[in-house]
């Protein structure tokens, strides 16, 4: 029977590697005690600009928006800043969503690489401009048409991402305009994320003074949420919690399936109690990979609204 020799010297490297895993635990569940102590914000109160909280990425809305603890593209940018750790190449990411009420949805998203740190400048804009009528009786019809009404949201932000941290924040200025009128504010976002087989990650969201708008003072709709991620070799299963300063806490759950690295299945549920006026509900989407090219899509329903689709273009370089 042969003996086994153990090798002395690896002895420091393990240690130290255990040491650097051992301080980043710490460190995540230390930022998540700090977050969760902060909550005295998350009590009940309105809040403005909720057009934040809609996913960016047809790929993170068919994954029930939980991807806190993804970091595999720029997909997940919108649930934490600290997405972008592992990133080795430049991107780009253009997303569209035909909304209900004749709302639409784009934003885009260019990530650049520099020395030591991963930079993203994004955009989302949310806008309509529906037809205004008023009852005529002079009219065949009844009514006629006096013109336009227009709303916009935008949205405007910068990210930074130490490539070899654990750690990302972003600013950004978010303006609302309601025909002649508009308001503005910043807000910045802050998270943490802990990459391996076995993915953790924990962001605060829209943290920021409150929103003048005419004459009435609104609170920006906060967010805390944490997220987990298992890896395996086909499969990646996302878990994820959300608290809010305006409503219930939710959670959701995703599943998603790589088929040979050029196709992936999607599916996820979202549970959010009926008092958040949001629905209950299973997501489900798809991916193309050709490439450096990607193409994701997403069906996603609103209840008595009906459904909505979503569409992403990724290309990275």
């Amino acid at each position: 029977m042969g003996t086994e020799v153990i090798n002395l010297q690896r002895i420091p490297k393990i240690l130290k590697k255990a040491r650097v895993i051992f301080n980043a635990i710490s460190g995540i569940i230390g930022i998540f005690i700090f977050l969760i102590a902060s909550v005295p914000i998350f009590g009940a109160g309105e809040t403005a600009l909720n057009f934040l909280r809609i996913g960016t990425s047809a790929r993170g809305a068919a994954l029930a928006d939980s991807l806190a603890a993804d970091y595999m593209d720029s997909s997940a940018l919108q649930y934490n800043p600290a997405a972008l750790i592992m990133l080795k190449r430049n991107e780009i990411q253009l997303m569209h969503i035909d909304l209900y009420a004749d709302i639409d949805y784009e934003s885009a998203v260019y990530v650049s690489q520099f020395d030591k740190f991963n930079i993203a400048l994004s955009l989302n804009y949310l806008h309509t401009s529906a037809p205004r009528t008023v009852i005529d009786t002079a009219d065949p019809y009844g009514y006629r048409s006096i013109g336009n009404f227009v709303f916009q949201d935008r949205c405007i932000g910068v990210t930074i991402t130490p490539r070899a941290g654990i750690w990302g924040g972003r600013v950004k200025y978010i303006e609302e305009r309601i025909e002649d009128e508009k308001a503005g504010t910043t807000a910045v976002d802050f998270g943490f994320l802990v990459s391996g087989k076995f993915s953790y990650g924990v962001a605060l969201q829209n943290i920021g003074p409150e929103i003048k708008f005419i004459e009435e003072k609104e609170q920006l709709p906060m967010t805390l949420n944490a997220a987990v991620k298992l890896s395996l070799r086909f499969v990646s299963i996302f878990i994820s919690g959300n608290y809010y300063n305006d409503r219930r806490p939710s959670a959701a759950g995703a599943l998603e399936v790589n088929v040979i690295n050029a196709l992936f299945l999607r599916g996820g549920y979202n549970y959010i109690p009926e008092e958040n006026a949001e629905f209950n509900g299973f997501t489900v989407g798809a991916g193309i990979k050709i490439g450096q090219m990607g193409l994701d899509y997403a069906f996603i329903p609103f209840g008595e609204f009906g459904n909505t689709q979503r569409f992403s273009l990724g290309v990275k370089f």
